[in-house]
Formats: structure tokens, sequence, C-alpha cells
């Protein structure tokens, strides 16, 4: 109980400073044995433009993410995080539903000017899954106070699209999750100014992107990192080479809260 307190005490003095300085290393550098788990609900519609053709999928899981191994050397910690992600979807208006199940493994570099996520392997019910991150992602520029913005690299699916983010922290924000409330959460915005390029596969089809967006709003805390995170895509598309075919138009939002976090020793 003792070290419960300890650790609550270290966290919410963290947080009462962050506002004068912002987040720097020390606030995020993360341990062997960080283990956050957050619950994860999304809702996907698609509908054919002018065509009273609408169907819809919601999805409800659980991703646990853990620091598995870890290593200090120079200026640079790296750490190896693994993540599992299970949703269960349901799709509207069959009633069918399935299950599926993810891994990622990523190696991640902390030091004094940012976050990076070096490489990352990914699996979904078996097949390979892994983003094509190019060189590095910056996940967030250290120090990050309102107005730090930051190119976060270029992320590749499998399907076939591209994204090309870029964020900004905007201001601090008091955040209530399953885990608890978290005051003077850094919020950081992100975009794509250039959109969602490339394509998509869809039943073994590819589906050229006429255009797409993404908007996502992430909220950090000092020592446990991400506590919430909720996103907003639209994607317009038709099948490629086919310019009179009627576009087909997805629309996903997705909503990621803490439910429960354990720090490793520091």
């Amino acid at each position: 109980m003792r070290a419960v307190v300890l650790i609550l005490a270290l966290t919410l003095g963290l947080a009462a400073g962050v506002q004068a300085a912002g987040l720097a290393l020390a606030d995020l550098e993360p341990a062997k044995g960080d283990k956050g788990v957050y619950r994860v609900a999304e809702e996907t519609t698609m509908a054919l433009e002018g065509m009273p053709v609408r169907m819809s999928s919601s999805g409800l899981g659980t991703q646990t993410s853990e620091v598995v191994a870890l290593s200090k050397g120079g200026r640079a910690t790296i750490s190896v995080i693994v993540s599992t992600q299970t949703m269960k979807r349901t799709r509207k208006p069959s009633g069918s539903s399935d299950t599926t199940t993810s891994y990622t493994m990523e190696v991640c570099r902390a030091v004094p000017n940012g976050l990076y996520v070096d490489a990352s392997i990914g699996m979904e019910n078996g097949e390979d899954d892994s983003v094509d991150i190019g060189r590095t992602l910056l996940e967030i520029r250290l120090p990050c106070m309102p107005g730090t913005s930051w190119r976060v690299g270029r992320m590749t699916y499998k399907d076939g699209f591209t994204l090309r983010p870029q964020s900004e922290a905007v201001g601090y924000e008091t955040v209530q999750v399953p885990a608890g409330t978290f005051e003077n959460c850094l919020k950081v915005n992100s975009t794509c100014p250039r959109g969602i390029e490339g394509y998509m596969e869809q039943n073994g089809e590819r589906l050229e992107i006429i255009s797409g967006d993404l908007e996502m709003t992430s909220w950090y805390y000092p020592l446990i990192g991400l506590v919430k995170e909720t996103s907003r895509s639209s994607i317009r598309m038709r099948p490629e080479g086919q310019e009179e075919a009627a576009i087909l138009r997805m629309d996903t939002t997705t909503a990621t809260e803490l439910t429960e976090y354990r720090l490793g020793r520091r």
C-alpha cells in the first residue's frame, strides 16, 4: 500500500509541474514492466454515394501494452513494447460478427528530443499485418508544450494506404477514463495534410482512394504516457480503373481509454 501511495504522489507531483515546463524526457521515459490496459470502441459506416445502400459495424475490445525489455546506453533508452488487441465486431444489417486478435511489437527509442518508434512488426489472426514506417516515426517531440509541432513520419499499411501525420500540442485538459481522473494531461492533435493516400483492398478487390482525411486527438500524462485517444477518418474510394463506378464512402470513429495501469520500477 505504501508503494502505491508513493507512486500516486509522484505522478500527481509531476503533473502539477507539467504546465510550467511541458513534458520532458523524464516525464515519458519508459521503464521495464510499464503496462497499460485500454478499452477500445470502434464504429464504421459504409455507404454508396447516391444510392440507398448502407452497412455498418460496431467493435468493442481490449488492448494491453507492456514494456517487456529495456536498455540504456548513452543518452538513449531503448525499449521493446508488445501489444495485444482483441476486438469483437458486429455488422449491420446482417447481424454477423467475428473476433480478431492482433499482436504488435515495437522497438522504441527515448532521447531528450523525442520518443521514436524505430521498428514495428504486427500480426492479425496469424497473418503478417506489419506497418512500413520507413526509417522511424516521431511519436512526440520533446520537450513538448502547447505550440510544439512536428512531423510524425510515414506509415504504409498492408491494405495499401499511406498516412503522413503532423502533430501539434494544443493545451492541457483534465481527462476522465475508467482508470481514474488525470489532471493537466497534455493534449495533442494530429492530422494528415496530404490526406489518406493509395488504395484499399476489400474482398480481394483493389479500391482506389479518391480522397480521405484523418483527425486524431491524444492525451498524455507523466510516467503513464497515453491515457486517452480518439480518431475520426473518412475515405472515398471506387474500384481501380473504373471511373464511372459508384463511390464508396467509409467513415470510422475510434475511442481508446485507459482502464488500468502498472508502473515499472524506476
